[in-house]
């Protein structure tokens, strides 16, 4: 199901002009997978992913941050591979995001062997 969900399913009809994503699957799934270790934003991710500017993703990027969010984080929520979590309030609410414990059991990534392991108390 959720092979079908992020690869197969067409989320342009999610979009407000029909913007197909712009990238790599690989990519996306192994750099989510370092930023998103502890919890990155949403805008973080969006420049670690395509060089703009954290304060300039929602101005000058929108339309790409927007198909970005649409076509890659919000299916990876779905999915239960990915958490959103709000932070902040009105102007200033930010969406954060973290891995699930799912992820790990669904993906083997090459960017896995730089990650560090959990601490246990």
């Amino acid at each position: 199901m959720a092979t079908t969900l992020l690869y197969g399913l067409d989320h342009r009809q999610y979009t407000r002009f029909g913007d197909a994503l712009i990238g790599n699957w690989d990519v996306f799934l192994n750099v989510i997978n370092i930023e998103a270790d502890h919890a990155v934003s949403e805008e973080r991710l969006f420049t670690a992913l395509f060089g703009a500017p954290e304060t300039d993703i929602w101005t000058a990027h929108y339309r790409l941050a927007s198909t970005f969010y649409l076509h890659v984080l919000r299916p990876l929520c779905w999915a239960g591979l990915l958490a959103e979590h709000e932070v902040g309030e009105g102007f200033a609410k930010r969406s954060v995001f973290t891995k699930t414990p799912l992820w790990a059991a669904v993906f083997t990534l090459e960017t896995d062997r730089h990650l560090q392991p959990p601490t246990r108390h």
